[in-house]
């Protein structure tokens, strides 16, 4: 089998954690470790802070080469002997401009690798969230010269969800060239890691128990309004605790107001910037999740609940019910509707020892359990393969 020479570009990388970041470091370690040579071309940036990453390192096999960020975002620098160049996300810099360098080289017949893309719904965001003077242009744009650059120019797309791909299609991408790649349950996910986690952060999680738990950047599309109004109206000394690092700094301060606002404060609690074995032992002493999310392209955040056994009550929109089947591994709600959400939580805390709700957390396991990084890594691997081989035979 053909050894890749692969060159991944995206905006962040780890120690980003968020959903793309996590799909990269997992998807693209074990294709190095395969031995594939991969190499990620991203920005210095961290969610909170601009240029503050080392240039060069080795990440979980993976060569690391960051650039420095600027107005005009950051333009990689490719080889000419590259396999499989693959972008993540669709932003203009650096994809659309690699989109546009990549459709000259076609024009000039000297396009000699196999192009990528995996939007992870950044092809279709949530066009609410953007403010209309940007969303408008922006929305046009994808539905023209986008489309048209990505029919053009891509051998291959990935889609994270069926909503991803029926939405892409709507949106002009040609059909045979997507190819549907959900992502996948962390190792960390089933192993006994409570010796990598410190006495310190316990006590902080067993003083919050019992609580329920939210996962995500802090940022607005992830809807933490509607969660801490639900909380307000929760009976008992049930908590909140929110796992994310902070991207909006905005909408940090306006949660922190509104938790005052509703009197409930005590009873939240912010955890940035932990560890994988932390945010396990945190999930595993949860009662259950909650993602009230406006807008996911797939959302490894409650896959990793589902991990854990957790009824995961969610938003009724965009990837989510594919995720979770009302009633039979959750329960799916309109996310402005606090009155339904609070009387579901509720349900779902007083019955735990119940039938109904063991058999929900035992659904939960054993999707988990047979959704692994290591299936995902052996799908996107066979796609490049295929897709490689077909475009040089």
């Amino acid at each position: 089998m053909k050894k890749l020479n692969i060159h991944v570009i995206n905006k962040y990388f780890y120690p980003v954690t968020a959903g793309i970041e996590t799909n990269l470091t997992e998807v693209y370690g074990r294709l190095a470790r395969k031995g594939h040579n991969v190499t990620m071309h991203t920005s210095r940036n961290t969610l909170g802070g601009t240029n503050v990453l080392k240039k060069n390192e080795v990440i979980g096999g993976i060569n690391v080469v960051r650039y420095d960020f600027t107005p005009y975002g950051f333009i990689p620098r490719l080889p000419a002997n590259a396999d499989i160049i693959s972008l993540h996300n669709f932003t203009i810099s650096p994809n659309l401009f690699v989109m546009c360098w990549v459709a000259l080289m076609k024009l000039l017949r000297k396009k000699i690798f196999t192009l990528m893309l995996s939007p992870q719904s950044g092809f279709n965001p949530d066009w609410s969230s953007i403010p209309k003077y940007k969303a408008i242009p922006k929305r046009l744009f994808h539905k023209t010269l986008g489309s048209m650059l990505i029919n053009f120019t891509a051998d291959g797309v990935r889609a994270i969800s069926d909503w991803e791909r029926v939405e892409m299609v709507k949106s002009g991408i040609r059909r045979d060239l997507i190819k549907l790649i959900r992502n996948g349950t962390q190792e960390e996910a089933f192993i006994d890691n409570e010796k990598k986690v410190s006495a310190g952060f316990k006590k902080t999680i067993k003083e919050a128990m019992p609580y329920v738990i939210q996962i995500g950047r802090i940022h607005p599309i992830k809807n933490y309004d509607t969660s801490l109004k639900v909380l307000k109206r929760l009976n008992g000394r049930t908590k909140l605790v929110i796992v994310g690092s902070v991207e909006n700094k905005d909408y940090f301060m306006n949660l922190q107001n509104l938790a005052k606002e509703l009197k409930v404060t005590s009873k939240v609690l912010f955890l940035h910037g932990v560890s994988e074995a932390e945010k396990y032992y945190t999930l595993r002493h949860a009662e259950a999740m909650l993602h009230l999310s406006r807008h996911e392209g797939y959302c490894i955040a409650v896959h990793e609940g589902m991990s854990q056994g957790l009824v995961c009550i969610v938003s009724n929109t965009t990837a989510l019910p594919e995720l979770i089947a009302d009633g039979v591994n959750g329960y799916c709600l309109n996310p402005d509707d606090v009155d339904g959400i609070t009387g579901k939580l509720s349900f779902v805390l007083k019955n735990r020892g119940s039938k109904a709700i063991r058999a929900i957390e035992k659904n939960n396991v054993a999707f988990a359990r047979n959704t692994t990084w290591e299936q995902v890594a052996d799908k996107v691997e066979d796609f490049y393969l295929k897709t490689y081989v077909d475009r040089v035979s």
